[in-house]
C-alpha cells in the first residue's frame, strides 16, 4: 500500500503526475490463455508511486504520488506484490526527471512497449503433478518380487536449458546427449576440431 506523505502547501499541492500507455505482447498467439500483468512505479529508493492493472487492449494508466518531476522507474510484469516485482527479473524501464511533460500543473509521461516473447513467456504459470509408486524388484528362486519402499523423498527438478544457451549448446551439441551437467566455463569454449571418431572410449568402464 502507499504510504501518504506529508502535506504539500503552495502552488505544488495541485500537481497531478500521470503516465500511460499501451504494453503489448511480440507473438502472443504462442501462448494461449489470459495473462494479468500490471505496472508499477518506483521512485530511485525504490518507494510504490503508484500502480494499475494493464488492460486485456494492453493500455494503463498509473497516477504517481509526486510533488515535483523526478526520476522513476516503470516495471511490468504479473500482478504479484510490489516489491516482490520490483526485486524481480521482470521488464522495467527508467524515466529521467527531465522527460516529464508538464503544463498548469499537470505532467505526463507517455510509454508504449512491445515485450518480447523471451521476456513475457515464463511469467505463464504451469501447474505439473507427478505420480506414481516406488516400487523394489527383487528376483528370489527365479521368482520376481516386488515390495513397496516407504518412506522415501521424490524431487521433481525442471532441467530445461535456457534459450539463450543455444547457439554455444549447437557447438557442443553431440558431447552433450548423455551429460545432465555441464560447467559455463567450458560451454563457452570452441569445441575440438575435428570432433573425435564415434564410439568413443568408454566414460564408466568399471561398470561393465
Amino acid at each position: 500500500m502507499i504510504e501518504k506523505r506529508d502535506k504539500i502547501v503552495g502552488s505544488e499541492r495541485d500537481c497531478d503526475f500521470r503516465i500511460d500507455g499501451q504494453i503489448k505482447r511480440e507473438q502472443s498467439e504462442c501462448q494461449p490463455g489470459e495473462l494479468k500483468l500490471s505496472a508499477y512505479l518506483f521512485d530511485k529508493a525504490g518507494m510504490l508511486l503508484g500502480s494499475a492493472d494493464i488492460g486485456h487492449n494492453g493500455k494503463y494508466s498509473i497516477e504517481a504520488r509526486l510533488y515535483r518531476p523526478m526520476d522513476v522507474k516503470l516495471v511490468v510484469g504479473p500482478q504479484i506484490d510490489a516489491q516482490q516485482i520490483r526485486h524481480s527479473s521482470a521488464f522495467s524501464h527508467e524515466f529521467s526527471a527531465a522527460e516529464w511533460v508538464g503544463k498548469a500543473g499537470h505532467f505526463k509521461l507517455h510509454y508504449d512497449v512491445l515485450l518480447p516473447l523471451y521476456v513475457w513467456r515464463p511469467w505463464f504459470s504451469n501447474r505439473i503433478c507427478v505420480s506414481g509408486h516406488v516400487r523394489k524388484v527383487s528376483l528370489v528362486d527365479d521368482v520376481q518380487k516386488v515390495c513397496p519402499v516407504p518412506y522415501l523423498k521424490v524431487e521433481l527438478f525442471d532441467v530445461d536449458r535456457e534459450a539463450c544457451w543455444w547457439p554455444w549448446l549447437r557447438n557442443w551439441w553431440k558431447h552433450l546427449l548423455d551429460r545432465p551437467v555441464i560447467r559455463v566455463p567450458d560451454l563457452l569454449r570452441d569445441p575440438p576440431f575435428p570432433l573425435p571418431p564415434f564410439p568413443g572410449p568408454d566414460p564408466a568402464p568399471e561398470l561393465n
